[in-house]
């Protein structure tokens, strides 16, 4: 009995809150400003609030692209993917020459007629083929390069692609004081002791 008297008395005050929310109350200031509250104030008067206009959108059906539609197509008897497995993420490789070995897998194994893997370092096309599983990339400037593989359909589509991993590729600057001086490390710079 106590238990439904409290909920009433709760549905009551929670009635209340709500329609007393619903007042707002205008004043007009000596200094003729004005002065709007949702509590009551002297000399206010009660402004009625028209109900907020509710906007409803249709729906429409999404419009698709070639792209989608071939993509689509691919999904349903499940695409192609690929992933590369080396170098790892955030690795970082020593590369004097410039030369990175990079390895993939694709799902299927080999991937269907037609279809094609795309190599991309920094989204720049460096290699294109089908039946490769590793290739070593040449010439790559040193820092942070990402490298993705995104796999096409015989129309040249793209279906999917793998993560893109990011390694960054050292190489020895040329231009460092102990080659420009000769110095070696522990020669004691030349000195020859006399």
């Amino acid at each position: 009995m106590l238990i439904s008297r409290l909920m009433v008395v709760i549905m009551l005050a929670v009635a209340v809150s709500t329609a007393a929310a619903q007042q707002v109350y205008k004043r007009q200031n000596a200094d003729g400003s004005v002065t709007y509250s949702d509590q009551p104030l002297p000399q206010a008067e009660v402004i009625n609030l028209q109900p907020v206009p509710v906007t409803e959108f249709t729906t429409h059906s999404p419009v698709t692209t070639q792209t989608q539609t071939a993509m689509s197509t691919v999904t349903d008897a499940a695409a192609p993917t690929a992933q590369i497995i080396a170098p790892a993420q955030q690795a970082a490789v020593r590369a004097n020459d410039g030369s990175v070995a990079v390895r993939w897998q694709t799902t299927p194994n080999p991937l269907p007629d037609g279809y094609q893997l795309q190599l991309r370092v920094d989204q720049r096309i460096a290699w294109q083929g089908s039946s490769q599983t590793e290739l070593t990339l040449t010439d790559i400037d040193r820092g942070e390069r990402r490298l993705q593989l995104r796999v096409l359909d015989a129309e040249g589509n793209e279906v999917s692609r793998s993560d893109t991993i990011v390694v960054y590729v050292l190489r020895a600057n040329i231009n460092s004081p102990a080659l420009a001086t000769g110095a070696t490390s522990g020669d004691g710079g030349g000195n020859d002791g006399n």
